[in-house]
């Protein structure tokens, strides 16, 4: 598992972040916001489906 941490105070901050960026104007410091947030989001999701694919398994007894 990659994040085992609550990621949305970090998202949060990113946030506040590439608004101020936006403000001043650097949009490419914004950009890079932008794209950290994106991937911290999309590894919370894949991480999910890991999750759920490791513990929602059917199981199969078979006795002779």
């Amino acid at each position: 598992m990659a994040l085992q941490v609550d990621t949305k105070p970090l998202i949060s901050s990113l946030k506040k972040r590439m608004e101020k960026f936006s403000k001043h104007q650097q949009f490419e410091m914004a950009l890079v916001a932008r794209n950290q947030i994106n991937s911290i989001e999309w590894l919370n999701e894949k991480q999910n489906m890991e999750r759920q694919r490791k513990y929602d398994e059917d199981i199969f007894q078979h006795n002779f």
